[in-house]
């Protein structure tokens, strides 16, 4: 990707995403992105809108797509109204390595989170090349690597989810599903953009699956 194009205007990059994924979803697609408004909404007037914009038949996810002004943005955070997906903790020590390395060398990976402490990174970084791919090899930055692996475990099983900026600085992150009511999307979503440096959020996005983006309204401290 050249430079021109990694500093698209993020409104830009989002129309002509719109664009393509309506062509893709045909009619219905069409339909309810012609419902949403052309402004920013404020994070209160999101939650009709995004029960309006609902084209698939089983319970989308929400999600959020932050464009921030720094580089390097990485982080964990609670998201109040729990996590969009259930993720399978699997936590690595001396007495189960053995076995478990076996299925992750045969291929059999049935977990989601990989947790360790830090003495077992040297023993773990010969898969480094077979989990790291897949996002799995744990990493200190993440809060994989602990001395409390079990209150890790705790905390991601209670909502924790871990956000970064992908190449173009933009933060894709997914906060509940559509079920999860306004209240829980709204304290998430709240969460997510309050825990953002100050004045440095560009724009802000939230969609459900396979629906249309729509615009937030980011110019007012998110309380």
């Amino acid at each position: 990707m050249t430079k021109k194009v990694a500093e698209k205007d993020t409104a830009t990059v989002k129309e002509e995403k719109v664009e393509k994924i309506a062509k893709t979803h045909g009619k219905k697609y069409e339909a309810v992105r012609q419902l949403m408004p052309t402004e920013a909404v404020a994070i209160g007037e999101a939650y009709e809108l995004l029960e309006k914009s609902k084209v698939a038949v089983f319970d989308p996810t929400v999600e959020v797509h932050i464009n921030v002004s720094i580089t390097g943005l990485r982080g964990n955070i609670t998201l109040p109204g729990g996590a969009a997906k259930t993720k399978r903790v699997l936590i690595i020590d001396e007495n189960n390595f053995d076995n478990e390395v076996k299925k992750i060398e045969s291929g059999k990976i049935s977990f989601d989170v990989l947790v360790v402490k830090p003495e077992m990174m040297s023993k773990l970084s010969k898969y480094a090349k077979m989990l790291g791919p897949k996002g799995l090899m744990p990493n200190p930055k993440s809060g994989t690597v602990s001395e409390n692996p079990e209150k890790v475990k705790e905390e991601i099983s209670g909502g924790k989810v871990e956000y970064k900026q992908d190449k173009n600085g933009i933060i894709h992150l997914p906060i509940g599903k559509l079920s999860f009511g306004q209240e829980k999307i709204e304290s998430n979503l709240k969460e997510i953009l309050g825990a953002m440096p100050n004045n440095k959020i560009k724009s802000a996005y939230v969609n459900v699956t396979m629906g249309p983006s729509i615009s937030l309204d980011v110019s007012k401290k998110i309380k």
